[in-house]
């Protein structure tokens, strides 16, 4: 599966809500198990965040102005 992402508007920090990745995660399957049973769960809306067990430091945002263009 591809995901491409077009900003809209200029996102240059964390407030500005970057497309984020957690490198080598999409190998790290019972963590995705457990978010995905969580946020079913917890009401979470977004299948796919990855909220439990890891953190912040563990990725890395993409920022840019508008009109980036990101192919994850």
């Amino acid at each position: 599966n591809y995901k491409f992402f077009i900003y809209l508007n200029d996102v240059l920090d964390q407030k500005s809500g970057p497309y984020t990745v957690i490198p080598g995660s999409h190998r790290q399957y019972l963590k995705k198990w457990r978010n995905l049973f969580g946020n079913f769960f917890s009401g979470n809306p977004s299948p796919d965040d990855m909220i439990r067990g890891y953190s912040d430091e563990q990725s890395t945002s993409i920022t840019g102005d508008a009109g980036t263009a990101i192919l994850s």
